[in-house]
C-alpha cells in the first residue's frame, strides 16, 4: 500500500482508482497492480458530484478539514491523485489500514 503514497514536506499525496456508481462509499483496497488505493463512491461522475463527495470522504477520514484535501491529477479521470496537507506518510498509512477493516 506504500506504493500509493508520496510523501512531500508537508503533505501527502495518495494515487486513488474511483469508482462511482457504487452502492456504498469508502475505501475499497489496494489494487496491487495498479498501485492505488481503491474507493467507491455513490455519486456519479456529472457535474463534479463525484470529485465533491470524494473529498468530503477523504477529509472525514483523515479527519482534516475540507481545505487541506486538493485533487492535484485526474480531476476528470478515475485515476486520481489527492493531496493531503498537514500529515506525514505514517499517519496516511495508519489511517488507510483503519479504512479498510
Amino acid at each position: 500500500m506504500e506504493d500509493a503514497l508520496i510523501a512531500h514536506a508537508k503533505a501527502v499525496s495518495i494515487r486513488l482508482e474511483v469508482v462511482p456508481r457504487s452502492k456504498e462509499s469508502g475505501i475499497q483496497g489496494y489494487d496491487e497492480w495498479r498501485k492505488r488505493i481503491r474507493v467507491s463512491l455513490k455519486e456519479e461522475p456529472r457535474g463534479g458530484a463525484a470529485n465533491k463527495e470524494l473529498l468530503r470522504l477523504i477529509g472525514e477520514l483523515f479527519r482534516v478539514d475540507r481545505d487541506s484535501v486538493k485533487i492535484t491529477k485526474g480531476l476528470r479521470s478515475r485515476m486520481k491523485t489527492v493531496t493531503i496537507e498537514g500529515i506525514v506518510v505514517e499517519d496516511a498509512l495508519r489511517t488507510l489500514s483503519r479504512g479498510l477493516q
